[in-house]
């Protein structure tokens, strides 16, 4: 097993640009494999990794009705909203929450980890390694299906990403007077268990 790490050199991404409405000439499938790394968005084909070009806006038309492959798509969506582009229209493909369902704790490692878990691979921390999506994806999906683990990926962790995302951006609202109101009968519970104590030592 070859356990160099792999390298940007690996994913062939110097000086390759390309407009998102090229990719529909190479790409088979309705989705598209990204990544955001300081502030640039990469895009895969097989291991083929491309730095995006397009404006903003030609981008969010693009991905609309694609599906996104990523690793942490919270995240993702973070970037994307930092450089204008609305990415809650999109379906996600989070290959952290595939390794989550797979094993909880998994998952949280990186690309990094998972490409040596599940791919046999090292790759380089920091590395732009989208051009292992595909591939990791593949065998994530093999597994969630050998462990019957569809409904709860499908149907509950990943629906819950763009919820989630919309909490963290917009917060959410508080009971203010409830809480206060819980924390004073809180004190008055503790003072009467102190009181106990004293009284049975």
């Amino acid at each position: 097993m070859n356990m160099n790490p792999m390298t940007e050199e690996h994913f062939s991404i110097s000086g390759q640009h390309m407009k998102l409405s090229q990719f529909k000439y190479k790409l088979p499938e309705e989705r598209i494999a990204l990544e955001v790394a300081d502030g640039v968005i990469y895009a895969a084909i097989g291991t083929d990794v491309y730095k995006i070009t397009d404006e903003p806006h030609a981008i969010e038309e693009y991905l609309c009705d694609k599906s996104i492959l990523c690793y942490d798509g919270k995240a993702m969506l973070h970037a994307l909203d930092k450089m204008g582009i609305d990415g809650t229209r999109v379906k996600f493909l989070d290959l952290m929450l595939y390794a989550y369902v797979i094993n909880p704790g998994s998952g949280h490692g990186g690309v990094e980890s998972l490409a040596s878990m599940f791919l046999g691979k090292s790759v380089e921390s920091g590395c732009v390694a989208v051009g292992l999506y595909d591939e990791l994806e593949r065998i994530l999906r093999e597994r969630v299906v050998k462990d019957g683990l569809e409904f709860i990926l499908d149907e509950v962790e990943l629906p819950l990403l763009k919820l989630l995302y919309k909490i963290e951006r917009r917060g959410f609202r508080i009971n203010c007077a409830g809480i206060l109101e819980f924390g004073e009968a809180l004190g008055r519970l503790a003072d009467d268990l102190t009181a106990s104590i004293y009284m049975r030592a």
